[in-house]
């Protein structure tokens, strides 16, 4: 009977060793993607990434690369298991491949604009707020050598009932090209702090020039 139970104890053991062991499998082996701005902790390179935690990144080669005080999109894989029930604060990683997101300014008045620049339609594929930042992520049809050129105009900013209105342009100048156009894909992000009116209680209304004409987003902090 004692060996029976000692089976059993046994069996009971290695499927908790077995479980536990795929669940780090699991995290270690999941790829990301997010947004992070670059800074430095002393001589060590790191991102402070849009949920608060801090990414260190293992890869040497990097330091040449990245700029403190500038975003990126980072690719990355994590290195250690997160234990416990406390989400952990840092985590070290492998850094796949990264893509800096221009910060550009939101203005009330567009500036370089002329008549030389159209309107380029795109297709959305996520607005969000993360980081401090309203973040956009849209791609289009274009020629490689055309000029582009992005803005975000502040429309009516003190609005009490509907929050902040906002006009997205991604601006384009026709290329002297006969090559066939291509998919090109953009991440931008603008400063909430400029946004005097903005707490997470309103929500922003952001109009973006679409394939189907002006198409109106309402995003709000979750």
């Amino acid at each position: 009977m004692r060996c029976i139970k000692s089976f059993f104890l046994f069996a009971a053991l290695l499927l908790a060793l077995s479980a536990c062991t795929d669940a780090m499998y699991t995290e270690l082996d999941i790829y990301y993607l997010d947004l992070g701005m670059a800074t430095r902790n002393g001589n060590t390179l790191c991102f402070l990434m849009d949920d608060s935690t801090w990414l260190y990144p293992e890869n040497s080669n990097l330091n040449n690369e990245i700029v403190s005080g500038k975003r990126y999109n980072i690719h990355y894989r994590l290195l250690e298991h997160n234990s416990g029930q406390k989400k952990k604060e840092r985590y070290k990683a492998e850094v796949l491949d990264l893509r800096e997101v221009p910060i550009l300014p939101i203005e009330e008045k567009l500036k370089d604009a002329n008549s030389m620049l159209t309107h380029q339609q795109i297709r959305v594929d996520r607005i969000w707020l993360g980081g401090g930042f309203l973040n956009i992520s849209y791609h289009g049809l274009m020629h490689s050598d055309g000029n582009e050129l992005q803005r975000i105009q502040m429309i009516n900013q003190s609005d009490s009932t509907n929050g902040i209105q906002l006009m997205f342009h991604h601006f384009k100048k026709e290329a002297q090209s006969n090559e066939k156009l291509q998919r090109y894909d953009f991440c931008l992000s603008f400063p909430l702090t400029e946004m005097p009116d903005f707490n997470h209680k309103k929500t922003i209304k952001l109009a973006v020039f679409e394939t189907q004409g002006w198409t109106t987003h309402y995003i709000s902090q979750k």
